[in-house]
C-alpha cells in the first residue's frame, strides 16, 4: 500500500460546484387495462423479497416513471418481450403493426429489485 505526503497533500484544493437538481415524485400513480368492457387495475407496488430489505420500508415509493408527463394514453398494446431489437424485428417479420399501440415489455434486472 502506498502512502502520499504530507506535503502533496497541502497542494490539492477542494472544490464544491453547486447544481440545482430535480428529483420529483408522483402525487398519484395508476394503471389499468381495458378489454372488452372490462377493466383491471395493475398493483404498481413491488413485492417484498425477503433478500432485499429494501424492498420492504413502510416509507418506499410505488413504482412510477419519473420522466413521463401527468396524462392519460389510450391504445391497444402489444406485449414486446423484452422490448430488444431482435423482439421488434420478430414482431415485424410476423406482421404484427406496432404504430400506434403501446409496447408492454418485460423488465429484467439485475438485482433482485431491479
Amino acid at each position: 500500500m502506498s502512502t502520499v505526503s504530507a506535503t502533496f497533500l497541502e497542494h490539492l484544493t477542494a472544490v464544491t460546484d453547486p447544481k440545482d437538481t430535480f428529483l420529483n415524485y408522483p402525487v398519484a400513480q395508476s394503471l389499468s387495462f381495458s378489454a372488452n368492457g372490462t377493466t383491471r387495475e395493475v398493483n404498481l407496488e413491488e413485492a417484498v423479497l425477503a433478500e432485499d430489505e429494501t424492498s420492504g420500508w413502510p416509507n418506499r415509493v410505488p413504482s412510477f416513471h419519473g420522466y413521463s408527463f401527468t396524462g392519460q394514453a389510450e391504445a391497444e398494446y402489444i406485449y414486446v418481450g423484452r422490448g430488444q431489437q431482435v423482439d421488434f424485428q420478430r414482431l415485424v417479420a410476423l406482421g404484427v403493426e406496432l404504430e400506434g399501440k403501446i409496447a408492454l415489455a418485460r423488465y429484467v434486472g439485475l438485482t433482485p429489485s431491479g
